[in-house]
């Protein structure tokens, strides 16, 4: 799922954009390559929050994605705009007057979420009449901003699709839209567990991630994801397994001719049973991970 650095915007957050120090470790990320008689895939999971560590990229990938035809990305709809987010989340976003996130939270969630804003220089009354699922996400990205880190450094997917424009193909397989109302339709009642859960966790799990990307660390990203969903199985199904699906019929689609496809979507969409490696595998390709040196 790709965050919006607009939306913060939308809800009346000031963005802070400092630089980054540079990497101290050459990165790896998470790269596949699935074959299937002359057919190529190539695959990256994505994070999908810019930092300026997650580059350069190894030259394998660089190299992977020159010579496909076409990028595959998760998200891409250039008619979406600023006002289209607007409306969604003036609709679905935001609780009716008189009502209010601190009037659905817990005393113990409720006192950790008034905590959070506080370290993280945020009105709490900005965040009180946002929907449990417009929260979480504020709280998952907020603290990376406001401690820092620049919003106009793209995540791995925005940096391919900057490539591609003008010269490949761009293929979405979903909408911004698609995306906003998948987190909108979680049933309230999950979206208020999952927020509680969310705000007894440690703080810097974004970041984490991004530093397991750097490091080629799978089996972390793996593991968290796995961890995220364990108690809501429904969200899961919708979230990942219903969406990793249509991601493997739509680049499959794509994969019409002997030339290679490159894919990026977000990394917990590659992982477990379910996963786009097992998906690719049981249509009968030869996946492999691509370790650069």
């Amino acid at each position: 799922m790709r965050p919006l650095t607009s939306l913060l915007v939308t809800l009346g957050l000031c963005v802070h954009a400092l630089a980054s120090p540079p990497p101290a470790l050459a990165v790896k990320g998470l790269f596949w390559k699935a074959t299937k008689g002359a057919k190529t895939l190539y695959l990256v999971g994505s994070v999908h929050v810019g930092d300026p560590k997650l580059y350069p990229l190894p030259a394998d990938i660089e190299h992977s994605f020159s010579r496909s035809a076409a990028l595959v990305v998760e998200s891409y709809s250039p008619k979406d705009s600023p006002e289209a987010v607007d409306a969604f989340m003036d609709e679905h976003g935001v609780y009716p007057a008189g009502d209010s996130i601190f009037k659905h939270l817990k005393p113990g969630p409720e006192d950790r979420l008034r905590a959070f804003a506080g370290k993280n220089n945020i009105d709490a009354t900005n965040l009180s009449t946002l929907k449990p699922w417009v929260v979480m996400m504020v709280t998952g990205f907020w603290p990376m901003i406001n401690g820092g880190k620049s919003p106009d450094v793209p995540g791995i997917d925005d940096y391919f699709i900057g490539k591609a424009k003008g010269g490949k193909p761009i293929v979405g397989v979903e909408t911004t839209e698609f995306q906003l109302n998948l987190l909108a339709s979680i049933p309230e009642d999950l979206q208020i567990a999952m927020l509680s859960d969310a705000l007894m966790g440690p703080s810097g799990q974004q970041e984490s991630l991004q530093d397991a990307w750097v490091a080629g660390d799978a089996m972390k990203i793996e593991r968290n994801s796995t961890d995220s969903f364990r108690k809501y199985p429904l969200v899961r199904q919708r979230l990942l397994d219903d969406r990793n699906v249509r991601m493997v019929s739509v680049a499959l689609s794509t994969l019409q001719t002997k030339d290679p496809v490159f894919m990026v979507v977000g990394a917990a969409h590659m992982f477990g049973p379910d996963g786009i490696v097992s998906l690719l595998r049981h249509k009968g390709f030869q996946v492999s991970a691509i370790h650069p040196k």
